[in-house]
């Protein structure tokens, strides 16, 4: 039960992280052309701590989902939603902070390119970071770490749960699947193929945005079958149960 406890907690954290990612981009895009330069560093900042937050708290899910369904005993770990926590979100501010200090121009109006058609576009600024190194490197490096870690729970998950399995209940294991991968975050593995070019990349960075920008609804959704499933396997049990002492008690009279 406590272990259930405390998936519910990094469910909870890891949704909160989502929400203030999707808060943080509709702030940093009209903050950037209408915002003082110090508002756009804020917000620029936020955005990220907000990314690398997400980021983390869906590593953080891939750990507490193995230990969940791998480590079933001996696993008993003080204060550690606590520690989750510290990890979750010290993290991504000590990560920012640390970026900031070293240089603060390194945060403010970033400017992009909007196509409208395939030879027509206009620029757009947004409160992001300046330096494209940082970005490259750091961020789509941390995504990887992310995406590497979470693929291994994956796996294993996949190969312990395929052990247990019952063939009549194969859709069940489909649809609880992809719950998991959209928890782990592996749809955020299509940003990689925006550095392909032509209507392949077009389509990449369609699904990309359409997928992650559900990513918390897909989990309430995941999240709300697996209530109802175990609210209905307690009540087969309840109804098993008292079948069973219904003729306990018949065949003792």
């Amino acid at each position: 039960k406590s272990k259930r406890d405390h998936i519910v907690y990094v469910h909870m954290n890891l949704l909160w992280a989502i929400f203030l990612l999707d808060m943080s981009f509709l702030i940093a895009v009209p903050l950037a052309p209408t915002g003082g330069d110090a508002a756009c560093k804020a917000g620029g900042m936020f955005l990220h701590f907000a990314m690398l937050a997400c980021l983390t708290w869906m590593a953080i899910e891939g750990y507490s989902l193995y230990r969940l369904v791998v480590e079933v005993f001996n696993s008993y770990v003080k204060h550690l939603l606590l520690k989750l926590c510290l990890v979750g979100w010290g993290l991504p501010i000590f990560i920012v902070c640390l970026i900031f200090v070293i240089d603060q121009s390194h945060y403010g109006p970033f400017s992009f390119k909007i196509y409208e058609t395939a030879g027509e576009y206009t620029n757009s600024t947004i409160c992001w970071i300046t330096k494209k190194e940082i970005n490259n490197f750091l961020n789509l490096g941390y995504l990887s770490l992310v995406l590497f870690f979470n693929s291994i729970m994956l796996a294993t998950m996949v190969y312990e749960i395929l052990k247990l399995r019952h063939r009549e209940h194969h859709w069940g294991y489909v649809v609880m699947l992809l719950g998991l991968s959209c928890v782990l975050g592996i749809p955020w593995g299509l940003v990689f193929f925006a550095f392909a070019s032509g209507t392949f990349k077009l389509v990449a960075v369609y699904l990309f945005t359409i997928i992650n920008s559900l990513q918390g609804f897909f989990i309430f959704l995941w999240y709300l079958a697996k209530v109802l499933q175990s609210r209905r396997s307690n009540s087969m049990q309840c109804t098993t149960s008292n079948s069973l002492k219904f003729q306990s008690s018949s065949t003792s009279i």
